[in-house]
């Protein structure tokens, strides 16, 4: 008798625990699907059966287990209790950030962002911390006593003197644990293949695993190789200065120089009278890390989202700052962000600056915090002023990464606070745009000021954009379509183009570093980059370049002309879209035979990149071994 109460009150611990579990899934789901405004393809559409699957797995399995315990001692009872305690918060948890997630963001989590949150454990930690709602917190605590407590309530109202007896004539059935062990094995196994993205001292090893687990594709044979620059150097002598500004989060349609045309960017639409603007202009990959290397490099970045740039040798090439240093130029890179997100001091170093100024260096007194990142971009303009002073006597190259239109999207209002839109969390946006624009100018009057503007090439250009909602995606690491990857790109010398020159043809960051060389008087030396030097692009022959997701295997886009192709990997409907006569995207054309084709390119392109950091993975684990 006592071994039947045993077993019930066990078992009716587990169907009250799901059935809360079971309904907050549900809810979870019906709030998704209120924020769902994309076309799912195969992939995707099976979310709408996979929680029924996994509810009914769930409860299968509980049943299962609670009848192998069924004769089980007392220890085995309270083992079980307190794994399915610990399992419920955990699936709780994971169910709810995923929620949060697709709310914020408009994607999903999958096996890559899991792996990737655990590898970046403590920075990952920190911005949802920092970022959590309070009543998201309240929803946490609340469901930590609810699925703490439960169990043992119902035990105790259904067996108040009997429940968890011991039966003792019974022997416990240990091969209940046997799946334990076996996801002890399996994790044992797979930890060696997981390792940080970055570290100080994982070196080379864990940029080769990084690409390595990464490198799977479609595409297999060989392949053409993109770029070789790691022998370039520079041919020719010059004392001009170079700067480059990089906005955070700006994409083209937020400025004053595209359509809905928000006077927002009076600075930047007045210097496109007497500069090199690009009208196509996109990142490689929407992230700031990743659009760094782009931008400051020349070359692509790798596609997975481990930031493996950031590790000792992770770049296979030779970068602007490393280029300029062997012909006497002193470079600085000034940040308004915090240093230590993605492993920031090491892409600097590894870039080849000579000096990093994040906020941590920067006097802050006066200046506001914007969000949990760091502060408005203006405390960057005196420090900046500092050091040009102080390295006059040499040749400048100097990087700005702006931060204020970043989300939260927080900005000062000493640059006035106008309505550009009548949705607040856009205006705010617009307002921040507004504000780096501002901040840019007051860098340009800095360098009049100190005597360098006329001897200045300035290079002003987004990371990336920002979504809003508008193909159901928000902010930028999984936003393909053009008001995440637009953006706005100027080029600017004193006298260089007195009547200004617009370039339509589609063009990309990878184009800054062959553009702004020859401007400066040098000439590129045994290397190869992949971009163009957008002053004698060919208007007339159309270039196919490609953008690919943050997250890995999320989405892919080829771009030729005034046509767009974009690859979701199965999770959405495969898009070709007309940009001239469907600027906002909201036609998908569906031409397959065309759309085959483009995949393949697209394919071959991001395989092309996988094979080159692999390569140069395994190049520096050569060195380094043979250097051991």
């Amino acid at each position: 008798m006592k071994a039947i109460k045993s077993i019930k009150s066990t078992t009716i611990a587990f169907l009250a625990n799901w059935a809360i579990f079971a309904a907050l899934v549900i809810a979870l789901r019906v709030v998704r699907i209120q924020f769902q405004t994309v076309s799912f393809g195969l992939l995707g559409k099976y979310v709408y059966v996979s929680d029924i699957i996994f509810l009914l797995a769930l409860l299968l399995i509980g049943l299962i287990l609670t009848t192998l315990i069924r004769n089980g001692s007392i220890f085995v009872h309270r083992l079980f209790l307190a794994g399915l305690i610990f399992f419920s918060l955990v699936l709780a948890t994971v169910e709810v950030i995923a929620c949060r997630f697709y709310v914020v963001s408009g994607g999903t989590i999958d096996a890559g962002l899991v792996r990737y949150t655990f590898e970046n454990l403590k920075e990952v930690r920190w911005a949802v911390s920092t970022e959590t709602p309070l009543w998201l917190s309240g929803g946490f605590v609340s469901g930590f006593i609810i699925f703490t407590f439960l169990p043992l309530f119902i035990i105790r109202k259904w067996d108040k003197k009997n429940a968890m007896q011991i039966v003792r004539k019974s022997k416990t059935p240990y091969f209940v644990l046997i799946p334990v062990v076996i996801a002890i094995a399996v994790f044992a196994f797979i930890k060696p293949h997981s390792l940080p993205a970055y570290g100080e001292n994982a070196n080379t090893l864990i940029a080769k695993t990084a690409v390595a687990r990464h490198a799977e594709d479609e595409i297999s044979g060989p392949k053409e190789k993109l770029f070789d620059t790691k022998n370039a150097k520079l041919k020719g002598d010059s004392k001009t200065n170079l700067v480059i500004i990089l906005l955070e989060s700006t994409r083209a349609s937020a400025t004053s120089m595209f359509p809905p045309y928000y006077p927002t960017t009076p600075f930047l639409k007045s210097l496109t009278q007497n500069s090199l603007w690009m009208s196509r202009a996109y990142p490689v990959v929407p992230h700031t890390s990743k659009a760094l290397v782009s931008a400051l490099c020349g070359i692509p970045p790798s596609t997975p989202m481990p930031i493996i740039e950031s590790v000792k040798g992770g770049i296979p090439g030779r970068c602007l700052a490393e280029l300029l240093k062997q012909k006497g130029y002193k470079s600085a890179f000034f940040q308004s962000a915090k240093q230590e997100f993605e492993g920031r001091p090491g892409l600097v170093e590894n870039v080849g600056f000579n000096d990093f100024f994040p906020h941590s260096r920067l006097p802050n007194e006066g200046f506001m915090r914007v969000n949990t990142f760091g502060y408005e971009d203006d405390i960057m303009v005196e420090p900046t002023r500092e050091w040009v002073k102080k390295n006059k006597d040499k040749p400048l190259f100097l990087t700005y990464l702006t931060l204020t239109p970043h989300h939260t999207y927080h900005s000062p209002d000493k640059y006035g606070v106008e309505k550009y839109s009548d949705k607040e969390k856009f205006n705010d946006y617009l307002n921040a745009v507004h504000y780096v624009d501002q901040f840019t100018k007051n860098i340009f009057q800095m360098f009049k000021d100190e005597g360098l503007y006329e001897n200045t090439v300035f290079v002003i250009v987004g990371d990336h954009g920002e979504g809003f909602g508008e193909h159901g995606f928000y902010q930028h690491d999984s936003v393909i379509w053009e008001e995440g990857i637009h953006i706005p790109m100027i080029i600017h010398k004193s006298g260089e183009f007195e009547e200004g020159k617009k370039v339509n043809q589609v063009t990309n960051q990878l184009d800054i570093l062959p553009t702004v060389l020859p401007m400066m008087g040098f000439e590129i030396e045994k290397g190869r980059y992949p971009g163009s030097d957008l002053r004698h692009v060919d208007e007339h022959e159309e270039r196919m370049l490609f953008v690919h997701c943050w997250y890995d295997r999320k989405c892919l886009a080829a771009i030729k002309g005034n046509s767009k192709f974009i690859y979701h990997f199965g999770f959405m409907d495969d898009a070709f879209y007309d940009l001239e006569k469907d600027p906002l995207e909201t036609k998908n054309l569906n031409k397959e035979s065309i759309s085959a084709s483009w995949k393949k390119r697209a394919l071959e392109w991001r395989s092309g990149v996988h094979e080159i950091y692999h390569e140069h993975a395994q190049g520096q684990l050569l060195s380094k071994k043979n250097n051991d």
